[in-house]
């Protein structure tokens, strides 16, 4: 019988057991670095650190110094956001709501700041009958037949720039609040747009225009004039007189027509409207009868050659 041979037992795998890592090998510049650092003398016997505490440290000072987005990326993602559509009509109406509490509050400070402001309503075709019946009192008087003629609306114009009391339009309008009266930006008034005999007459517009801007209507957009019913004119030293007399600072005029002459000119169509509060007293009737340096006739009126 054969005997049986004894075969070399192979090693038993120890699948339970894990095997330790193992580091990786440092090249050899980084090798060398560990070598200086642990070495007698180096930064960790200086700073009485392990090379492993320094590693730790290391890489602590490295953590605070990054950028919170580049250690912690957030996404997200947004529902949008519901926008509502107007409708044309809606939009409309919006628009005019601003621009009538615009208006409200533009009067209401130069009222009490005692300053002229000058309103371009860019909706006034929008503004409703109405609208324009609330401006008007029924229980107001009659206005007086003074303000009718054409020279009181030049004569009311003057008193408020000078006073620096609040005038503006609205409307195609031009609002003497004090006095309760308004009236059409398109009024003829006696005043010529040059100082040559037979010129044209200038419009209310006109006139405030040119003491707006001081007599240079050339920084007014044609929009504007438009609105105000204004008539572009080119610079003179004759406008440049116009704005200084409307405004107060001097007494004469050399486009003013005479007092003959201004009989001819179509009188004026004045309306009442809302008559404020502690406005004041208004202005007096006779004040209203004379325009200031205004001359008598022709034979006394001075032609000059624009």
């Amino acid at each position: 019988m054969a005997q049986p041979v004894d075969a070399p037992e192979a090693p038993k795998s120890s699948g339970s057991q894990s095997q330790a890592p193992v580091a990786p090998t440092l090249p050899p510049q980084l090798q060398r670095l560990k070598q200086l650092l642990q070495a007698s003398g180096g930064l960790c016997q200086r700073r009485d650190l392990s090379y492993q505490d320094f590693l730790r440290r290391l890489c602590e000072v490295a953590a605070q110094h990054e950028p919170e987005a580049a250690r912690s990326k957030v996404s997200f993602t947004m529902n949008p956001m519901h926008v509502p559509q107007l409708s044309l009509r809606a939009r409309r109406h919006a628009v005019a709501s601003a621009a009538q509490r615009r208006l409200s509050a533009a009067a209401k400070a130069a009222a009490a700041a005692g300053t002229v402001v000058m309103v371009d309503d860019e909706h006034e075709e929008k503004v409703s009958a109405e609208k324009m019946k609330e401006c008007q009192v029924a229980q107001a008087p009659e206005l007086a037949e003074i303000f009718s003629d054409a020279a009181t609306c030049v004569v009311l114009l003057r008193r408020y720039l000078s006073q620096a009391q609040w005038v503006g339009t609205l409307n195609g309008a031009l609002i003497f609040e004090k006095d309760g009266v308004l009236y059409p930006l398109e009024t003829t008034t006696p005043v010529r747009e040059s100082a040559t005999a037979g010129a044209e007459l200038l419009s209310l517009g006109s006139l405030f225009a040119i003491a707006t801007f001081h007599g240079h209507l050339g920084s007014a957009t044609p929009k504007l004039l438009k609105s105000l019913k204004a008539k572009k004119l080119p610079p003179s030293r004759h406008l440049l007189e116009l704005a200084d007399y409307l405004l107060g600072r001097r007494d004469t005029c050399c486009l003013l027509l005479s007092s003959s002459k201004a009989k001819e000119v179509s009188p004026a169509r004045p309306s009442r409207t809302v008559l404020p509060k502690g406005r004041g007293e208004p202005t007096p009737l006779e004040e209203l009868k004379c325009l200031p340096g205004q001359v008598e006739s022709d034979e006394s009126e001075v032609e000059n050659e624009s």
